[in-house]
């Protein structure tokens, strides 16, 4: 009976040492956002634990101390922003504290549209270079998109402008090379391809011209093993970080698809994934998972859960997020559904709101959102008797 009262201890203490294995809170930049007229002063400071800590440094928009054109900043976190806007609307205020980036986000002006329609593309079709279902975009570092369509089970290189460049991969199957209903692909910072191939449970790496390289994994539910990888994404030392929706965990594999670790399991608490569909590595190396009925959360680069932001809020708002992608301030967009159709939602990387906007047509529904390092956002829609890519500029 001893022996069995202690192992009942063990079990609970190695059971509360789990839930409570979480990260400790990390500090926050204040005001998260704001919104602020030209010319106007605004006070920014770090608050940790309840108390002001002083800063390492100041930023805006990635310029030490800012500058005429974006605003700037001096060592106390006092901003003043540009009497004359420089032609968008949103500005990012960075502080260093601690080895992290903290970012915050200023709004000038009154202008509450954030981003403006520009243009539309794609045709619709099965063959290479139209569209039946686009289900994610990515941004390539050489400036193109890559779009996977995982209704036709192809993937695509364009240009900005919609010009087809190329395919990746050879189409619909099983064999090495091809796809059976893909979900994401990511681009690394040596301008490989890699594709997440859903219901053939592997990622498929390819060069930058769409040629095979390579793949790892296969079904099951093992370590390494994948059901239903859902969206991958890179850190700076170039590992990939892979989201497994039918498996709710992340795994982590080197740039060489060798497996390193895992993490996460299925629940509804804080650190757990119901119905994981989305990932991020921000500029922190920190990494940010959505959930397909919320909420995100963000973690550690070995899972140790720090926050948890953008909950569902029925039944007025938003009831699911399908997709999540960062941008390089750690923005975070998320193609999201309530109950008058799908928008793009727009959170910093503190995880507080800063725009919502809806398509150019009600049918046409958000599936995944890819932004360029200049802030153009490139949303892959799918409509009734349409599909294809919209754009929207900074505004």
């Amino acid at each position: 009976m001893l022996i069995r009262g202690c192992r009942k201890l063990l079990v609970l203490f190695s059971l509360v040492v789990l839930v409570e294995a979480g990260a400790a809170a990390p500090p926050r930049l204040e005001p998260s956002v704001a919104r602020v007229a030209p010319g106007a002063v605004l006070q920014f400071q770090i608050i940790q634990d309840g108390k002001a800590i002083p800063a390492e440094s100041w930023s805006v928009d990635g310029v030490a101390g800012g500058g005429a054109e974006q605003g700037a900043i001096d060592r106390q976190g006092r901003y003043r922003a540009p009497r004359h806007p420089p032609g968008r609307s949103e500005i990012h205020v960075g502080a260093r504290a601690g080895g992290r980036t903290l970012m915050a986000t200023v709004l000038l002006g009154r202008n509450e549209a954030l981003y403006q329609f520009v243009r539309k593309w794609g045709e619709e079709g099965s063959e290479a270079g139209r569209f039946r279902g686009p289900h994610s975009i990515a941004w390539a570092p050489q400036g193109e998109l890559v779009v996977v369509d995982s209704v036709s089970s192809r993937v695509a290189r364009f240009s900005p402008e919609g010009g087809f460049l190329g395919e990746v991969g050879a189409g619909p199957g099983t064999d090495a090379g091809q796809f059976k209903a893909p979900r994401d692909a990511r681009i690394d910072a040596s301008r490989r391809i890699f594709v997440s191939d859903g219901d053939n449970h592997r990622v498929q790496v390819f060069d930058s011209l769409g040629q095979l390289l390579f793949g790892f994994g296969r079904k099951g539910t093992a370590p390494g093993e994948m059901l239903r990888v859902h969206a991958l994404d890179f850190d700076r030392e170039g590992r990939v970080f892979a989201v497994d929706v039918d498996n709710n965990r992340v795994s982590v594999f080197d740039r060489n698809g060798r497996f390193l670790s895992q993490w996460g399991r299925e629940g509804k608490g804080p650190g757990e994934f119901y119905g994981a569909h989305s990932i991020g590595v921000d500029l922190n190396g920190e990494v940010i998972v959505s959930n397909y009925w919320a909420p995100c959360q963000k973690f550690t680069a070995d899972g140790k859960f720090l926050f948890d932001f953008a909950h569902a809020q029925p039944p007025a708002g938003p009831v699911r997020f399908h997709s999540m992608t960062l941008d390089r301030w750690g923005n975070a967009y998320l193609a999201a559904r309530d109950r008058q159709g799908t928008l793009v939602a727009k959170y910093n990387n503190q995880g507080d709101p800063v725009t919502t906007w809806r398509l150019s047509a009600p049918d046409h529904g958000v599936e995944w959102v890819a932004v360029s390092p200049e802030g153009t956002a490139y949303v892959a829609y799918r409509g009734k008797k349409s599909a294809g890519v919209e754009v929207y500029a900074p505004r």
